[in-house]
């Protein structure tokens, strides 16, 4: 999960942790606050990454 959130949040000032990227990813108007995190977790991440970061975040 570390290389996940390192990869979302690099060029941030604001970092998320697991669970305030979790909430993003499942609430469309949180993820608007945080448009940066959410693309490069859904762009930058490998897909088996973020289907382990999702298992793990349940």
């Amino acid at each position: 999960m570390a290389l996940v959130l390192t990869t979302v949040n690099a060029p941030y000032s604001e970092q998320l942790d697991g669970v305030a990227l979790a909430h993003c990813l499942s609430d469309l108007d949180l993820a608007k606050q945080y448009p940066g995190q959410v693309s490069a977790f859904l762009g930058e991440v490998p897909v088996e990454q973020q289907m382990e970061f999702a298992a793990r975040t349940r």
